[in-house]
């Protein structure tokens, strides 16, 4: 199963300032400890801010030091393959990896059904501690139009802002 990862974003050219180092912490601590801690594991900040080299990390780090099989993929990707693939979707791809990355949560505000079908998948690996990792442009508090459910596994593990 390929990972999707973009190996050139990696926590060794990850670029830490003031402003990112709290946050490159915990993602590299998440990294070595997967499933233990932090989970989910959401950061979020505004455009640019370095949050899908930092979340990409994490899953490198992962591939390259333990057996697990991570997916890495942005909402927009989710979205676009659960609305075009409605008939032959199927969900078992993303509930067979021990980690699961999912890029620019954001973006999936008010598509309902691609929401609900987000959500068993999380649940599943939430309950089966497996990996979660997320992405968002704002903190779980801000996000609009997210399904209530997704919210509350969201502040179940750690949220970090990148600034």
């Amino acid at each position: 199963m390929l990972s999707n990862l973009n190996p050139n974003l990696t926590f060794n050219n990850f670029h830490i300032t003031d402003f990112n180092s709290s946050a490159y912490k915990s993602a590299l601590a998440a990294a070595k400890k997967p499933k233990d801690l932090y989970n989910p594991f959401f950061v979020y900040g505004k455009y640019g801010s370095g949050k899908t080299h930092l979340i990409n990390a994490i899953g490198n780090y992962i591939v390259e030091n333990s057996v697990l099989k991570v997916l890495y993929i942005t909402s927009e990707y989710f979205l676009n393959k659960f609305i075009k693939d409605n008939i032959n979707y199927s969900r078992e791809k993303y509930l067979e990896v021990d980690v699961f990355i999912i890029d620019d949560i954001h973006f999936l505000a008010g598509a309902d059904k691609t929401q609900q079908e987000l959500l068993i998948i999380i649940d599943n690996h939430y309950r089966n501690n497996k990996q979660i990792i997320i992405s968002s442009d704002r903190s779980s508090d801000d996000l609009k139009h997210i399904e209530k459910e997704l919210e509350k596994i969201f502040t179940r593990g750690l949220a970090v802002e990148i600034k």
